[in-house]
């Protein structure tokens, strides 16, 4: 695939298989979405937190959250919602009890 930017702020979409080369020196890039590799697996979860808890520990370690949300609100991991570490989700702030922490994680 041969892509030639005309703009100054182009939207380039890649499937699956593709790549793209960056020939300028230097070039700002923002990644909008993780790319993913056909080797992983995506499992569910989903906990109900006790008062003030922070940190739920999933089955596997994961290489990549899709979704996080907290009673229905979507968390956001580059605004600084939550963390990843090892097997551990961190919160941000602490959440209520029985609040339903629930989502969708990417794994090996």
């Amino acid at each position: 695939m041969d892509i030639t930017i005309l703009q100054s702020n182009p939207i380039i979409q890649v499937q699956q298989g593709e790549s793209i080369t960056i020939l300028q020196q230097n070039p700002t890039i923002r990644v909008e979405a993780e790319v993913f590799m056909a080797s992983s697996s995506f499992k569910p979860f989903n906990f109900e937190a006790t008062e003030g808890q922070t940190v739920f520990t999933l089955v596997d370690a994961p290489v990549g959250i899709i979704l996080l949300v907290i009673n229905g609100i979507t968390q956001n991991f580059l605004k600084g919602d939550f963390s990843l570490s090892g097997h551990d989700i961190t919160l941000s702030s602490g959440v209520s009890e029985g609040d339903f922490v629930y989502g969708v994680y990417q794994f090996k």
